[in-house]
């Protein structure tokens, strides 16, 4: 269906604006057989017309297309106001769609347009999955406004009952704007979230666990890329080992190679503050990920023990920037004399740091027919 999935730009938001609340002929129709209902000496009896409207419409002019819509997504170009195809727009077609379950919305509005697009935001309540697009702004910026964790869990979140999925950009507890508020304590969001994505997260280990203790059970995706250094290496640590669980099978975790750097590896510590193989860590010490089938690793955060530490259960490995993983040690893993076999459900393998991991291709031959090796 055309309008069950759109998205929309400054240019073709206007004109679909129009076609939601441009009376259908249908609409039409009714309102002028309702008009000549008991019409007598050209004085239409008011107190006997009435037009019926479709369940879940909120507005009186909007046409029954709109209850079609389920997906939006909005790329706007820019900071935006809310003048005239900007937030206002923008605002008008999330309240013209009444049953709309998934929204994915720019990183580009200023502060003017914080309050009508949370309120548009907040009176959609059958959202199942909220996506921020773009790049995270500048900490500097004080006219763009940012997502603040607790107006979003508090004002949107919160009402949205069906929510599984959310992708967030820059997501931090302050506000870019000069006058800041004392951050109050938070409390556990109790929601069944399935897939949480936070790209350049401004968080600390507390409120990354506040996020995610209410969705341990149900949590099958958790992606965490360029953290900042409010969260150190034994905050990831304890994230990984205590706010998932064995339901989790998909796990992304990219950092920066300067992230919470050590100057001097102590290898065999069990300090993640000292020790580089954070994930060697984590999978001696805890079962939460034993049921991983995707596992995507960015930067220095494995050791010599990784490849043998993987759980069977894998489908997918990918990762980049690590340069602990070794040639050699592929190769060795890779070999048809090892027993038990490695990682025997695997599919996918992505060595992405081509330049520090180079293994011979016959290597490869021994995953099976269906397991695609990629070197980029």
């Amino acid at each position: 269906m055309l309008f069950k999935n759109v998205g929309l730009n400054q240019q073709r938001a206007s004109l679909f604006h129009q076609a939601l609340t441009r009376p259908s002929l249908e609409d039409e129709a009714k309102l002028y057989r309702g008009s000549m209902v008991n019409y007598e000496g050209g004085k239409p009896d008011s107190g006997n017309v009435q037009i019926a409207q479709p369940f879940g419409i909120d507005c009186p002019r909007l046409n029954k297309l709109a209850r079609f819509v389920r997906s939006l997504q909005f790329t706007w170009s820019g900071p935006c106001s809310m003048g005239e195809g900007g937030g206002s727009l923008i605002c008008d077609i999330i309240r013209s769609c009444p049953l709309l379950e998934n929204i994915a919305i720019s990183n580009t509005f200023y502060m003017c347009c914080k309050e009508p697009i949370l309120e548009a935001l907040a009176s959609r309540p059958l959202i199942k999955e909220f996506v921020i697009l773009g790049q995270d702004r500048s900490p500097t910026d004080t006219v763009v406004f940012r997502w603040i964790l607790d107006e979003v869990f508090d004002r949107l979140f919160s009402k949205w009952d069906k929510l599984e999925t959310i992708e967030l950009v820059g997501l931090s507890r302050q506000s870019n704007q000069i006058t800041q508020t004392i951050p109050q304590p938070i409390t556990v969001l109790n929601r069944a979230l399935k897939t949480i994505i936070l790209n350049d997260p401004k968080l600390n280990e507390s409120e990354l666990s506040w996020i995610l203790k209410g969705s341990m059970e149900s949590l099958l995706t958790l992606k965490i890329i360029n953290p900042s250094s409010e969260l150190d290496r034994p905050g990831l640590f304890r994230i990984l080992k205590g706010c998932t669980s064995p339901n989790l099978e998909v796990l992304t975790i990219d950092v920066d190679g300067a992230w919470q750097s050590i100057e001097r590896d102590a290898e065999g510590s069990d300090d993640p503050a000292e020790n580089w193989a954070l994930m060697d860590l984590v999978f001696k010490s805890s079962s939460a990920l034993r049921n991983l089938k995707s596992l995507s690793i960015t930067g220095p955060l494995v050791g010599s023990e990784f490849f043998n530490l993987l759980p069977d259960s894998l489908v997918k490995l990918a990762w980049d920037e690590c340069s602990e993983l070794r040639s050699d040690m592929l190769a060795k893993v890779l070999s048809s004399s090892r027993q038990p076999v490695w990682l025997p459900n695997l599919k996918c393998l992505s060595a992405r740091d081509y330049n520090r991991c180079q293994y011979p291709r016959s290597h490869s031959k021994t995953l099976t027919k269906t397991t695609s090796v990629t070197e980029t």
